[in-house]
């Protein structure tokens, strides 16, 4: 795997020395989880999450 970051309209990628000249990659954004611009969840996201997180079941020791 690799990362990269977009700068200038472009990517800054970062490959492993052993990846041989040519190779093909395919690149998707990650995404953020936060749907508007706002940076703030919901309370409709909040609500769906903590709904989400009392359904997992506590790891035993």
């Amino acid at each position: 795997m690799i990362k990269a970051t977009v700068k200038d309209g472009g990517l800054e990628v970062e490959v492993p020395a052993d990846w041989p000249e040519g190779t093909e990659v395919e690149v998707c954004p990650l995404a953020t989880g936060i749907q508007d611009d706002s940076g703030m969840m919901s309370g409709e996201e909040i609500a769906r999450t903590i709904a989400a997180m009392d359904l997992v079941e506590p790891k035993p020791k």
